[in-house]
């Protein structure tokens, strides 16, 4: 949480704020391109007690005097980065909390031909707007997986409120998707750039229930919880290479905080897993790792991501994205 107190006298004196401006900070435009120092010093220094606002925003912090936006990001007292707004945006900017049923999708990113939640989602706001409203989407999801906190941001052309907005769509939308909240944001916000990190939901069976068919995955889980301590092995900071799809990917290393087992009934199971990003797949093929391979193995795979092992992908209705954290 910033100091906004704190923030507010560095902001009244911009050698102060300068000295607490990390090394290795990002200062970024409107378009996510570099800006020099003086650019954003120029700013603060036009600054006076009385004609700026504070406005906190998820884990960062909007500065605003009449068009201009700076928003500010820390870590305890280290600036670590700056967007710099200099002219008024010609849209605002929303962001809608959403979930979906992926049984009849071909996954959530638009495709020319097959049903996909981010078509149905442009389909409603052109509805509403009477015009082209396209969507940026935190993360994209599989054909069949579900999601239950999906994030996306969008620009609409003319003002209505965020409430009305939530209220219009979910009256269009279709029995499988709901529109939990929607909500104004500054022009600096990145429903995919911003995201701090993601938490799925991975829901088995030992067996099948027809009751449940396309909501979760039946796995073949001889001893649980040797499942689960193979399943710890991906907590931390890893060359996922092995374990997901990853030809095109440039950076396959990523952190996972977290892997935890949940108990849901007799012979059905939750995998919570929270991560600061992930590679394609890269959540069902851990899974088909630990069913598969044995902890030693997995833990030699991560450890050298250049042998290459044999993938195995866990079925996919199972996965929801569950939550996204900014």
């Amino acid at each position: 949480m910033v100091d906004l107190a704190r923030l507010n006298a560095w902001l009244k004196a911009p050698e102060k704020f300068k000295h607490h401006l990390a090394p290795d900070a990002l200062l970024l435009d409107a378009s996510f391109d570099p800006i020099a120092w003086p650019e954003a010093e120029a700013f603060i220094t036009s600054l006076t007690a009385e004609d700026f606002t504070i406005t906190p925003e998820y884990s960062w912090v909007i500065v605003r005097r009449d068009a201009q936006w700076l928003r500010v990001k820390m870590d305890g007292e280290t600036i670590t980065r700056l967007d710099l707004i200099a002219s008024a945006p010609t849209h605002a900017r929303m962001a809608m909390v959403y979930g979906y049923d992926g049984t009849l999708y071909s996954g959530s990113q638009i495709q020319p031909h097959d049903p996909t939640i981010q078509h149905e989602l442009e389909n409603m706001l052109k509805h509403l707007f009477q015009s082209d409203v396209f969507i940026t989407p935190a993360s994209r999801t599989d054909a069949l997986v579900h999601a239950l906190g999906a994030v996306a941001h969008f620009d609409i052309p003319f003002p209505m409120a965020p409430e009305k907005i939530k209220q219009m769509l979910n009256q269009m939308a279709p029995k499988d998707i709901v529109i939990n909240d929607v909500h104004a944001v500054s022009p600096f916000f990145h429903a995919r750039y911003d995201v701090k990190e993601k938490t799925y939901l991975y829901q088995f069976s030992l067996q099948k229930d027809v009751a449940f068919m396309h909501k979760k995955s039946v796995l073949p889980v001889d001893d649980i919880a040797a499942f689960e301590a193979r399943m710890k092995h991906f907590e931390g900071t890893h060359d996922f290479r092995n374990f997901a799809k990853a030809k095109d990917a440039k950076n396959t290393v990523r952190t996972i905080q977290s892997v935890d087992l949940k108990i849901r009934a007799d012979d059905a199971y939750t995998l919570e897993i929270t991560g600061q990003g992930f590679l394609r797949h890269m959540i069902r093929m851990m899974i088909g790792a630990a069913l598969h391979f044995d902890g030693p193995t997995i833990q030699d795979g991560l450890a050298h991501p250049e042998r290459a092992m044999k993938k195995y992908l866990a079925p996919a209705e199972g996965l929801y994205l569950y939550a996204i954290q900014y």
